[in-house]
């Protein structure tokens, strides 16, 4: 079977991250403009793996990820 090792969602309205980092960069000279992207983290903690280590990543209606690291 496969193991689940971790899971995550969004805990945070992203409207509330918006909010956040255009006050940021107005209080640094800079603005949020129409079209910028935000990259705002994971949403899960990294997870070590070692040689041989099989990994299986679901993105939900994304898809999903299959890597065995070498």
């Amino acid at each position: 079977g496969v193991d689940e090792v971790v899971s995550g969602r969004i805990v945070e309205d992203p409207a509330d991250t918006v909010a956040f980092v255009r006050a940021f960069l107005d209080a640094h000279g800079a603005t949020l403009e129409q079209g910028d992207r935000i990259i705002a983290g994971s949403v899960v903690a990294p997870v070590a793996v070692e040689p041989g280590d099989d990994l299986r990543v679901d993105f939900g209606p994304l898809g999903a990820l299959h890597v065995t690291f070498a």
